[in-house]
């Protein structure tokens, strides 16, 4: 429930107060901002678990009809980074 501070004028009128209608803006600007980022973090984490789930998928591929393991395959891929990183050094 949103609450908006009324002001009284000198003729008694009640009015918006510039304060209330700033906390507003600002109350649906934070509501903006923060749908944008709980929408973008769904993505991410939607995608993070599609790729864990297919690499999960070559690993298992890989193990089936090639008989290569996890280790194997790591031990790859920290040969590959090594002699990457030899490159650069």
């Amino acid at each position: 429930m949103v609450f908006i501070k009324l002001e009284r004028t000198i003729d008694n009128r009640a009015v918006v107060g510039r304060t209330g209608l700033m906390d507003l803006i600002i109350l649906l600007a934070a509501l903006v901002i923060t749908f944008l980022v709980f929408t973008w973090l769904v993505r991410v984490v939607r995608v993070t678990i599609r790729v864990a789930i297919i690499i999960a998928i070559l690993v298992l591929l890989f193990q089936l009809f090639f008989g290569i393991g996890p280790d194997a395959i790591w031990q790859q891929i920290r040969a590959l980074f090594d002699w990457f990183v030899g490159l650069l050094g």
